[in-house]
């Protein structure tokens, strides 16, 4: 979770581990808002580290992108290679499980 700090334009201008005087709330670190900050002020680790945060979601996109063209009959689920298949669906029950009234897990699969 980091703090961040905000312009008068509602940019951010600066990212923390401490809470600022505005108490504006922690925001995670997946946050576009924290990433397009990193991403321009950070090293080449902290850029290595907003994009390590990126990899949860973009993990969703590809289940949900898979699953969309095996629905739509554009590629059968079967004809993917056995590892992506058990890859697949074994996220595919972890999120069901976690899913079901756990009030850990959001809409987007983020564990709040």
């Amino acid at each position: 979770m980091f703090y961040v700090q905000r312009g008068a334009d509602g940019k951010v201008s600066g990212v923390s581990a401490e809470p600022p005087a505005s108490g504006e709330p922690p925001l995670p670190a997946n946050h576009p808002d924290v990433l397009e900050f990193l991403l321009r002020h950070g090293d080449q680790e902290t850029t290595a580290a907003a994009l390590a945060a990126t990899d949860t979601n973009l993990a969703r996109v590809v289940e949900d992108l898979v699953s969309l063209l095996a629905d739509r009959g554009v590629i059968l689920f079967t004809d993917l290679p056995d590892q992506a298949q058990r890859k697949l669906l074994l996220r595919g029950r972890l999120r069901s499980r976690l899913g079901d009234g756990n009030p850990l897990v959001d809409g987007e699969d983020a564990i709040l």
